[in-house]
């Protein structure tokens, strides 16, 4: 069954990771069969070995590893840019609270942090506790629940955090009601629809089932939003390939975006009564 629009009307897409791959005939969103498949919410260490596919031996390796993309023009700290850029230029008022969901290394925490935020992350992994001591952050170590925090905040993030879950309708409503009025919800996904992914298929590299396993098309992203009770304000499309150290150069990934746009997806967000 789609876990967007609840139809069976699928056929099957490819196989990855020895997990069968679907898209639905009805909304065009692909996903993994995961047999009702769920990591550990109790063990750290096997929480770990489960999420990084047991390539990462401690939380410290893994904090490391995500570091790297925090490099200028890798692919966290490209991320981090778009999510930024597309709140200034959407008016988004710079004060108040942020909640990042899934904060990683803590980059883009850190930044809303210094430009004004009062910023707050959780991360179920113990590398969210390894980015709050050498940021300087406050991060809780847990899933997202209904009561987690007892506040609202201006902007919620959820970068790269979507395509992990298994009922991201239900995810997306659960972000939403930690919105404050008048806030915002931002969202970076895998895009379906993009060139790379439709060219690649199944052997797209974003395709990583059991962690990769919702790979949403506008159509049904817009969807999933409106069951929500949320709708797009804006978006873009961008690439975070490395390309050999151009990437350094923030004018040639604007180039690169225009002439073919990426594979990734950052979207602007709001609860649906809230919009002009």
């Amino acid at each position: 069954m789609c876990p967007i629009c609840q139809q069976n009307d699928h056929k099957f897409w490819g196989r990855r990771n020895g997990y069968e791959l679907y898209q639905c005939q009805a909304c065009s969103h692909k996903f993994a069969d995961l047999k009702n498949l769920e990591m550990s919410r109790v063990d750290p260490d096997q929480f770990r070995e489960e999420f990084t596919h047991g390539l990462m031996s401690s939380d410290v390796q893994y904090y490391e590893h995500l570091a790297v993309g925090e490099g200028v023009g890798r692919a966290t700290a490209v991320t981090v840019e778009h999510i930024l850029d597309l709140c200034r230029n959407n008016g988004v008022e710079f004060s108040g609270g942020w909640l990042d969901v899934g904060c990683g290394s803590g980059l883009l925490l850190s930044q809303v942090q210094d430009a004004g935020f009062v910023a707050q992350g959780i991360e179920p992994g113990g590398w969210g506790q390894i980015a709050a001591e050498r940021k300087g952050l406050k991060v809780v170590q847990g899933f997202l629940g209904n009561d987690t925090f007892p506040q609202r905040f201006n902007v919620v993030s959820a970068t790269d955090v979507v395509e992990h879950l298994p009922d991201p309708v239900d995810f997306l409503g659960l972000i939403a009601g930690y919105v404050e009025s008048g806030g915002h919800i931002v969202i970076t996904i895998p895009f379906a629809d993009s060139p790379e992914a439709k060219w690649r298929g199944a052997r797209w590299d974003m395709v990583e089932p059991p962690t990769h396993s919702q790979f949403f098309s506008m159509c049904s992203l817009k969807l999933a939003l409106k069951m929500a009770g949320l709708e797009i304000v804006d978006s873009r499309q961008y690439n975070i390939r490395n390309l050999r150290g151009l990437s350094r150069y923030r004018f040639m990934r604007r180039i690169l975006d225009a002439l073919m746009p990426g594979p990734q997806l950052v979207c602007l967000i709001k609860k649906i009564d809230q919009l002009p």
